[in-house]
Protein backbone atom coordinates (compact mmCIF):
# COMPACT_ATOMS: atom_id res chain seq x y z
CA UNK A 1 0.00 0.00 0.00
CA UNK A 2 3.11 2.24 0.73
CA UNK A 3 4.51 1.72 -2.42
CA UNK A 4 0.93 2.69 -3.83
CA UNK A 5 1.14 6.07 -2.47
CA UNK A 6 4.59 6.80 -3.72
CA UNK A 7 4.13 5.88 -6.93
CA UNK A 8 1.21 8.51 -6.92
CA UNK A 9 3.15 10.79 -5.72
CA UNK A 10 5.49 10.23 -8.79
CA UNK A 11 3.27 10.99 -11.15
CA UNK A 12 2.45 14.26 -9.18
CA UNK A 13 6.21 14.93 -9.40
CA UNK A 14 6.30 14.10 -13.24
CA UNK A 15 3.48 16.24 -13.37
CA UNK A 16 4.95 19.25 -11.60
CA UNK A 17 8.51 18.75 -13.89
CA UNK A 18 6.15 19.26 -16.56
CA UNK A 19 4.65 22.39 -15.52
CA UNK A 20 8.32 23.86 -14.32
CA UNK A 21 9.68 23.62 -17.64
CA UNK A 22 7.39 26.74 -19.05
CA UNK A 23 7.15 28.02 -15.86
CA UNK A 24 10.27 30.62 -16.48
CA UNK A 25 11.13 29.79 -19.26
CA UNK A 26 11.00 33.44 -21.41
CA UNK A 27 13.43 35.13 -19.03
CA UNK A 28 16.47 33.55 -21.11
CA UNK A 29 15.06 34.33 -24.29
CA UNK A 30 13.39 38.34 -23.62
CA UNK A 31 15.90 39.56 -25.79
CA UNK A 32 14.92 37.40 -28.83
CA UNK A 33 10.87 37.94 -27.39
CA UNK A 34 11.10 41.78 -27.64
CA UNK A 35 13.25 41.45 -31.13
CA UNK A 36 11.08 39.46 -33.12
CA UNK A 37 7.23 41.03 -31.70
CA UNK A 38 9.00 44.56 -31.45
CA UNK A 39 7.44 45.24 -27.75
CA UNK A 40 9.79 47.03 -24.94
CA UNK A 41 10.95 46.01 -21.73
CA UNK A 42 7.94 46.86 -19.80
CA UNK A 43 5.86 44.97 -22.11
CA UNK A 44 8.03 41.87 -21.89
CA UNK A 45 7.77 41.86 -18.39
CA UNK A 46 4.42 40.79 -18.32
CA UNK A 47 5.39 37.32 -19.27
CA UNK A 48 6.13 36.60 -16.05
CA UNK A 49 3.75 38.71 -14.52
CA UNK A 50 0.88 37.08 -15.95
CA UNK A 51 1.49 33.76 -14.02
CA UNK A 52 1.15 35.23 -11.26
CA UNK A 53 -1.88 37.61 -11.64
CA UNK A 54 -3.59 34.69 -12.27
CA UNK A 55 -2.83 32.84 -9.54
CA UNK A 56 -3.98 36.44 -7.55
CA UNK A 57 -7.10 36.50 -9.12
CA UNK A 58 -8.13 33.24 -9.45
CA UNK A 59 -6.27 31.34 -6.42
CA UNK A 60 -9.11 31.28 -4.23
CA UNK A 61 -11.94 30.62 -6.54
CA UNK A 62 -9.93 27.82 -7.59
CA UNK A 63 -10.37 26.58 -4.04
CA UNK A 64 -13.74 26.27 -3.78
CA UNK A 65 -13.87 23.01 -6.40
CA UNK A 66 -12.26 20.89 -3.23
CA UNK A 67 -15.26 18.81 -1.98
CA UNK A 68 -17.16 19.97 -5.40
CA UNK A 69 -15.11 17.42 -8.24
CA UNK A 70 -13.07 14.74 -7.18
CA UNK A 71 -9.35 15.30 -6.78
CA UNK A 72 -8.27 13.56 -9.25
CA UNK A 73 -10.66 15.40 -12.00
CA UNK A 74 -9.40 19.02 -10.68
CA UNK A 75 -5.30 17.65 -11.23
CA UNK A 76 -6.57 16.50 -14.75
CA UNK A 77 -8.58 19.80 -15.57
CA UNK A 78 -5.02 21.21 -14.23
CA UNK A 79 -2.95 19.28 -16.02
CA UNK A 80 -4.96 19.74 -19.56
CA UNK A 81 -5.20 23.50 -19.39
CA UNK A 82 -1.43 23.56 -18.25
CA UNK A 83 -0.40 22.60 -21.50
CA UNK A 84 -1.56 24.78 -23.42
CA UNK A 85 1.66 26.46 -24.42
CA UNK A 86 1.52 23.17 -27.15
CA UNK A 87 -0.21 26.16 -29.21
CA UNK A 88 2.93 28.51 -29.32
CA UNK A 89 4.17 27.51 -32.91
CA UNK A 90 0.48 28.54 -34.27
CA UNK A 91 0.71 32.05 -33.54
CA UNK A 92 4.23 33.29 -33.09
CA UNK A 93 3.70 37.10 -34.11
CA UNK A 94 1.08 37.47 -31.79
CA UNK A 95 2.19 39.08 -28.10
CA UNK A 96 -1.01 38.80 -26.74
CA UNK A 97 -1.69 35.24 -28.03
CA UNK A 98 1.74 34.04 -26.69
CA UNK A 99 0.36 36.07 -23.29
CA UNK A 100 -2.88 34.25 -23.22
CA UNK A 101 -0.91 30.86 -23.56
CA UNK A 102 1.33 31.43 -20.35
CA UNK A 103 -1.99 32.79 -18.45
CA UNK A 104 -3.68 29.35 -19.47
CA UNK A 105 -0.10 27.44 -18.01
CA UNK A 106 -0.60 29.79 -14.80
CA UNK A 107 -4.15 28.64 -14.35
CA UNK A 108 -3.78 24.52 -14.26
CA UNK A 109 -0.81 25.15 -12.11
CA UNK A 110 -2.51 26.92 -9.88
CA UNK A 111 -4.95 23.78 -9.54
CA UNK A 112 -2.27 21.49 -9.57
CA UNK A 113 -1.15 23.64 -6.51
CA UNK A 114 -4.29 24.44 -4.55
CA UNK A 115 -5.28 20.14 -4.90
CA UNK A 116 -1.79 18.59 -3.88
CA UNK A 117 -1.92 19.96 -0.06
CA UNK A 118 -5.16 17.74 0.30
CA UNK A 119 -4.51 14.96 -2.37
CA UNK A 120 -1.31 14.60 0.55
CA UNK A 121 -2.95 14.67 3.21
CA UNK A 122 -4.93 11.99 2.43
CA UNK A 123 -1.92 10.18 1.10
CA UNK A 124 0.41 10.38 3.83
CA UNK A 125 1.33 10.66 7.45
CA UNK A 126 1.42 14.08 9.28
CA UNK A 127 5.83 13.11 9.49
CA UNK A 128 5.34 12.31 6.01
CA UNK A 129 4.72 15.40 4.70
CA UNK A 130 7.54 17.67 5.13
CA UNK A 131 9.29 15.16 2.48
CA UNK A 132 6.73 14.52 -0.09
CA UNK A 133 6.28 18.74 0.12
CA UNK A 134 10.07 18.91 -0.85
CA UNK A 135 9.73 16.41 -3.82
CA UNK A 136 6.70 18.30 -4.99
CA UNK A 137 8.84 21.73 -5.15
CA UNK A 138 12.11 20.04 -6.17
CA UNK A 139 10.27 18.16 -9.09
CA UNK A 140 8.79 21.89 -10.75
CA UNK A 141 12.81 22.85 -10.14
CA UNK A 142 14.25 20.58 -11.92
CA UNK A 143 11.79 21.62 -14.84
CA UNK A 144 12.99 25.01 -14.73
CA UNK A 145 16.75 23.70 -14.09
CA UNK A 146 16.43 21.64 -17.73
CA UNK A 147 14.67 24.48 -19.64
CA UNK A 148 16.47 27.68 -18.66
CA UNK A 149 19.67 25.38 -19.40
CA UNK A 150 18.63 24.73 -23.27
CA UNK A 151 15.95 27.09 -24.25
CA UNK A 152 18.30 29.76 -25.78
CA UNK A 153 20.08 26.94 -27.82
CA UNK A 154 16.96 25.23 -28.54
CA UNK A 155 15.64 28.76 -29.41
CA UNK A 156 18.39 29.36 -31.90
CA UNK A 157 18.04 25.91 -33.42
CA UNK A 158 14.47 25.69 -33.95
CA UNK A 159 12.94 29.01 -33.14
CA UNK A 160 11.63 29.83 -30.04
CA UNK A 161 7.53 29.28 -30.48
CA UNK A 162 8.91 25.94 -31.72
CA UNK A 163 10.78 25.37 -28.54
CA UNK A 164 7.96 26.73 -25.97
CA UNK A 165 5.46 24.73 -28.18
CA UNK A 166 7.66 21.44 -27.40
CA UNK A 167 7.46 22.42 -23.84
CA UNK A 168 3.76 22.22 -23.48
CA UNK A 169 3.83 18.94 -25.64
CA UNK A 170 5.60 17.51 -22.39
CA UNK A 171 3.16 18.84 -19.97
CA UNK A 172 0.52 17.41 -22.89
CA UNK A 173 2.31 13.83 -22.43
CA UNK A 174 2.68 13.73 -18.27
CA UNK A 175 -1.24 14.94 -18.16
CA UNK A 176 -1.97 11.64 -20.43
CA UNK A 177 0.09 9.30 -17.77
CA UNK A 178 -2.05 10.69 -14.93
CA UNK A 179 -5.12 10.45 -16.58
CA UNK A 180 -4.34 6.83 -17.12
CA UNK A 181 -2.32 5.78 -13.74
CA UNK A 182 -3.88 8.65 -11.32
CA UNK A 183 -5.98 7.32 -8.43
CA UNK A 184 -7.74 9.26 -6.13
CA UNK A 185 -9.20 7.69 -2.62
CA UNK A 186 -12.47 8.59 -1.62
CA UNK A 187 -12.42 9.72 1.90
CA UNK A 188 -15.19 11.89 3.63
CA UNK A 189 -14.17 15.59 4.66
CA UNK A 190 -14.86 16.46 8.14
CA UNK A 191 -14.92 20.01 10.00
CA UNK A 192 -15.83 21.59 6.53
CA UNK A 193 -17.32 24.83 7.46
CA UNK A 194 -18.76 27.99 5.60
CA UNK A 195 -16.24 28.71 3.43
CA UNK A 196 -16.68 32.35 3.78
CA UNK A 197 -16.02 32.30 7.22
CA UNK A 198 -13.49 29.98 7.17
CA UNK A 199 -11.22 32.47 4.43
CA UNK A 200 -12.62 35.50 7.19
CA UNK A 201 -11.10 33.76 9.97
CA UNK A 202 -7.58 33.05 7.75
CA UNK A 203 -7.32 36.72 6.72
CA UNK A 204 -7.99 37.70 10.20
CA UNK A 205 -5.07 34.66 11.14
CA UNK A 206 -1.17 36.74 12.49
CA UNK A 207 0.29 33.26 11.27
CA UNK A 208 -1.51 33.63 8.13
CA UNK A 209 -0.69 37.19 7.06
CA UNK A 210 3.14 35.97 8.14
CA UNK A 211 3.47 32.92 5.88
CA UNK A 212 2.03 34.90 3.13
CA UNK A 213 4.43 38.63 3.70
CA UNK A 214 7.33 35.84 4.75
CA UNK A 215 7.04 34.17 0.89
CA UNK A 216 5.90 37.12 -1.00
CA UNK A 217 9.65 39.23 -1.09
CA UNK A 218 11.65 35.74 -1.77
CA UNK A 219 8.86 35.54 -4.65
CA UNK A 220 8.87 38.48 -6.37
CA UNK A 221 12.73 38.77 -6.28
CA UNK A 222 13.17 35.57 -7.52
CA UNK A 223 10.18 36.14 -10.30
CA UNK A 224 12.02 39.77 -11.20
CA UNK A 225 15.61 38.18 -11.40
CA UNK A 226 14.42 35.73 -13.93
CA UNK A 227 12.59 38.29 -16.04
CA UNK A 228 15.92 40.81 -15.79
CA UNK A 229 18.92 38.90 -14.73
CA UNK A 230 19.30 37.29 -18.35
CA UNK A 231 18.35 40.78 -20.07
CA UNK A 232 21.30 42.63 -17.30
CA UNK A 233 23.70 40.23 -17.22
CA UNK A 234 23.35 39.92 -21.36
CA UNK A 235 23.59 43.82 -21.59
CA UNK A 236 26.08 44.61 -19.05
CA UNK A 237 28.39 41.88 -18.82
CA UNK A 238 28.04 41.08 -22.43
CA UNK A 239 27.11 37.52 -21.59
CA UNK A 240 25.91 35.57 -24.37
CA UNK A 241 21.84 34.53 -24.65
CA UNK A 242 23.18 30.59 -23.83
CA UNK A 243 25.61 31.89 -20.93
CA UNK A 244 22.91 34.01 -19.15
CA UNK A 245 20.56 30.70 -19.66
CA UNK A 246 23.25 28.74 -17.56
CA UNK A 247 23.36 31.21 -14.81
CA UNK A 248 19.41 30.73 -14.82
CA UNK A 249 20.04 27.46 -14.20
CA UNK A 250 22.68 27.57 -11.42
CA UNK A 251 20.03 29.52 -9.61
CA UNK A 252 17.84 26.68 -9.77
CA UNK A 253 20.46 24.05 -9.54
CA UNK A 254 21.19 25.72 -6.13
CA UNK A 255 17.88 25.95 -5.29
CA UNK A 256 17.26 21.88 -6.31
CA UNK A 257 20.26 21.57 -3.98
CA UNK A 258 18.77 23.57 -0.59
CA UNK A 259 15.48 21.41 -1.49
CA UNK A 260 17.23 18.33 -1.21
CA UNK A 261 19.18 19.18 2.14
CA UNK A 262 15.60 20.81 3.38
CA UNK A 263 13.30 18.21 2.72
CA UNK A 264 16.75 15.49 4.41
CA UNK A 265 16.50 18.13 7.62
CA UNK A 266 12.51 18.66 8.35
CA UNK A 267 12.99 15.04 9.11
CA UNK A 268 15.15 15.79 11.56
CA UNK A 269 14.39 18.82 12.96
CA UNK A 270 11.21 18.97 14.07
CA UNK A 271 10.75 22.73 13.72
CA UNK A 272 9.31 24.96 11.29
CA UNK A 273 10.92 28.59 12.03
CA UNK A 274 14.70 27.48 11.76
CA UNK A 275 14.32 27.24 7.98
CA UNK A 276 12.67 30.48 7.49
CA UNK A 277 14.64 32.77 9.45
CA UNK A 278 18.02 31.23 8.43
CA UNK A 279 17.47 31.97 4.40
CA UNK A 280 15.56 34.81 5.10
CA UNK A 281 18.45 36.96 6.81
CA UNK A 282 20.84 36.08 4.20
CA UNK A 283 18.66 36.54 1.01
CA UNK A 284 18.63 40.25 0.83
CA UNK A 285 22.64 40.45 0.75
CA UNK A 286 22.59 37.60 -2.16
CA UNK A 287 20.27 39.12 -4.20
CA UNK A 288 22.80 43.05 -4.28
CA UNK A 289 25.95 40.73 -4.98
CA UNK A 290 24.00 39.38 -7.68
CA UNK A 291 23.10 42.88 -9.07
CA UNK A 292 26.44 44.69 -8.24
CA UNK A 293 29.10 41.87 -8.44
CA UNK A 294 30.88 42.08 -11.96
CA UNK A 295 33.52 39.48 -11.72
CA UNK A 296 31.63 35.91 -13.39
CA UNK A 297 32.81 34.07 -10.52
CA UNK A 298 31.41 36.22 -8.02
CA UNK A 299 27.93 36.71 -10.19
CA UNK A 300 28.27 32.76 -10.48
CA UNK A 301 28.51 32.33 -6.52
CA UNK A 302 26.05 35.27 -5.37
CA UNK A 303 23.17 33.71 -7.89
CA UNK A 304 23.97 30.28 -6.21
CA UNK A 305 23.44 31.94 -2.69
CA UNK A 306 19.97 33.75 -3.92
CA UNK A 307 18.87 30.19 -5.13
CA UNK A 308 19.96 28.24 -2.13
CA UNK A 309 18.10 30.86 -0.03
CA UNK A 310 14.80 31.08 -2.53
CA UNK A 311 14.00 27.33 -2.23
CA UNK A 312 15.53 26.05 1.10
CA UNK A 313 12.31 27.07 3.23
CA UNK A 314 9.78 25.76 1.06
CA UNK A 315 9.47 22.66 2.58
CA UNK A 316 8.61 23.88 6.07
CA UNK A 317 6.32 26.86 4.82
CA UNK A 318 4.35 24.80 2.58
CA UNK A 319 3.83 22.39 5.50
CA UNK A 320 2.88 25.01 8.40
CA UNK A 321 -0.48 24.66 7.15
CA UNK A 322 -0.91 21.07 7.31
CA UNK A 323 0.25 21.34 10.83
CA UNK A 324 -2.14 24.25 11.62
CA UNK A 325 -5.00 22.05 9.78
CA UNK A 326 -4.41 18.51 9.90
CA UNK A 327 -8.20 17.37 9.97
CA UNK A 328 -9.12 20.10 7.31
CA UNK A 329 -7.87 19.66 3.87
CA UNK A 330 -10.34 22.21 2.88
CA UNK A 331 -8.59 24.80 4.67
CA UNK A 332 -5.38 23.88 3.82
CA UNK A 333 -6.16 24.15 0.09
CA UNK A 334 -7.92 27.81 0.69
CA UNK A 335 -4.42 28.40 2.54
CA UNK A 336 -2.56 27.48 -0.15
CA UNK A 337 -4.20 29.56 -2.37
CA UNK A 338 -4.35 32.74 0.03
CA UNK A 339 -0.17 32.05 -0.50
CA UNK A 340 -1.00 32.13 -3.98
CA UNK A 341 -2.96 35.07 -4.04
CA UNK A 342 -1.74 36.93 -2.17
CA UNK A 343 1.79 36.34 -2.05
CA UNK A 344 1.96 35.77 -5.85
CA UNK A 345 0.39 39.37 -6.33
CA UNK A 346 3.90 40.91 -5.46
CA UNK A 347 5.51 38.90 -8.30
CA UNK A 348 2.69 40.23 -10.50
CA UNK A 349 4.10 43.18 -9.81
CA UNK A 350 7.85 42.94 -9.44
CA UNK A 351 8.93 42.14 -13.58
CA UNK A 352 6.79 44.66 -14.78
CA UNK A 353 8.02 47.11 -12.34
CA UNK A 354 11.66 46.74 -13.01
CA UNK A 355 11.15 46.94 -16.59
CA UNK A 356 9.25 50.19 -16.25
CA UNK A 357 11.89 51.75 -14.28
CA UNK A 358 14.29 50.29 -16.60
CA UNK A 359 12.52 52.04 -19.55
CA UNK A 360 12.32 55.25 -17.35
CA UNK A 361 16.44 55.16 -16.06
CA UNK A 362 18.21 53.17 -18.72
CA UNK A 363 19.30 50.87 -16.00
CA UNK A 364 17.64 47.34 -14.61
CA UNK A 365 19.43 47.85 -11.34
CA UNK A 366 16.89 50.60 -9.31
CA UNK A 367 14.02 47.81 -9.79
CA UNK A 368 15.95 44.82 -9.01
CA UNK A 369 17.74 46.69 -5.74
CA UNK A 370 13.71 47.69 -4.81
CA UNK A 371 12.74 43.65 -4.46
CA UNK A 372 16.17 42.77 -3.22
CA UNK A 373 15.28 44.73 -0.14
CA UNK A 374 12.09 43.99 0.06
CA UNK A 375 13.14 39.61 -0.02
CA UNK A 376 13.99 40.42 3.64
CA UNK A 377 10.35 39.64 4.16
CA UNK A 378 11.62 36.03 4.87
CA UNK A 379 13.72 36.82 7.76
CA UNK A 380 10.79 39.22 9.57
CA UNK A 381 8.17 36.70 9.28
CA UNK A 382 10.11 33.93 10.41
CA UNK A 383 11.20 35.13 13.64
CA UNK A 384 7.64 36.64 14.13
CA UNK A 385 5.83 33.33 13.69
CA UNK A 386 5.09 30.89 16.37
CA UNK A 387 6.63 27.39 16.16
CA UNK A 388 4.46 25.03 14.39
CA UNK A 389 6.38 21.54 14.29
CA UNK A 390 5.81 18.99 16.47
CA UNK A 391 8.11 19.98 18.88
CA UNK A 392 5.42 22.56 19.65
CA UNK A 393 1.50 22.39 20.95
CA UNK A 394 -1.00 21.74 18.19
CA UNK A 395 -2.54 24.78 16.80
CA UNK A 396 -5.97 24.96 15.19
CA UNK A 397 -7.98 21.85 14.11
Amino acid sequence: MASHRFIRASLIALLTFSFGLSWVITGPITPLIVEDLDINQATAGLLLSIVFFVHAIFGIPSSLLIGLIGLKMRITLGALVGSAPILTFLIPDSFIFLLALRACHAFGFMILFTTVGPLFMRWFRPSELPVVNGIFVVSGILGTIVSSAIIAQLSETLGWPKALSIFGAITLFAATIWIIFGKDEKRPEANQGHLSKQLWGLLRDRKTILVIIGDAGPLALLTACFAWLPSFYHQVHNMSLTHTGWVMALIQFTGLLSLSLATFLTKRIKRRRPFIIFPGIIIGFAGFASIFLSNHLGIYMAVSLLGFCCWFYLPALLTIPMDLYPNNPRIVSLFSALILSIAGSASVISPFTVGAISDLTGSLVPGLSIFAILAWSLGIAGILLPETGPSSKPTGN
